[in-house]
């Protein structure tokens, strides 16, 4: 299936990011105002077929996209992956298009407001990571399962459902909330 995956839009609002979904999954920057193309991603350090999540750094110089359990950066103007990292999960099935648990598979990715702060979203988890300049660093991993899970409850327990992040009124400090379906 050929199509978009996922797209973002810098904060500058300058450029858009469209995932395509092909047998190589590629990531096109247009300009936002033109729609020229001005740049073509291309990566083969984590194979994939389609871009789960994309987000530009608060400055733009950066793009991150989740694909396969994995985060890749771009220093996009160059063309470049300047990191990666397959994302410890804390437990089984989390991971990218072919994983059998749905419930953990990482869904979305994003940047806090003062960068290398990074979030990953799956249904069961909210992981974190430091995102440098050649080098992504996740953070350990918390177990949201007695957050989530209900003992009384016979269903599958609260999904993590989104995220956002807030700045701080220093503006030095990122908060992220987590909203649940409970």
């Amino acid at each position: 299936d050929d199509g978009f995956s996922a797209m973002c839009l810098s904060a500058s609002t300058k450029f858009v990011a469209v995932a395509e979904r092909k047998d190589k999954a590629t990531v096109v920057i247009y300009d936002a105002r033109t729609l020229r193309k001005r740049k073509v991603l291309h990566q083969t350090v984590v194979p994939c077929a389609k871009y789960a999540s994309l987000a530009f750094s608060p400055d733009g110089d950066f793009l991150l996209a989740l694909a396969a359990g994995s985060l890749i950066a771009w220093r996009w103007s160059k063309g470049k992956v300047s990191s990666h990292v397959a994302l410890a999960t804390g437990g089984p099935g989390l991971g990218g298009d072919d994983v059998v648990d749905k419930e953990r598979a990482f869904v979305e990715a994003s940047f806090g407001w003062t960068q290398p702060i990074v979030a990953v979203r799956s249904p069961k988890a909210l992981v974190f990571a430091k995102n440098d300049a050649d080098a992504i660093v996740q953070f350990p991993v918390e177990d949201l399962s007695s957050a989530l899970d209900d003992p009384d409850d016979d269903d599958q327990g609260a999904t993590v459902s989104c995220h956002c992040w807030l700045k701080g009124d220093d503006g030095q400090h990122n908060f992220c909330l987590a909203g649940t379906s409970r």
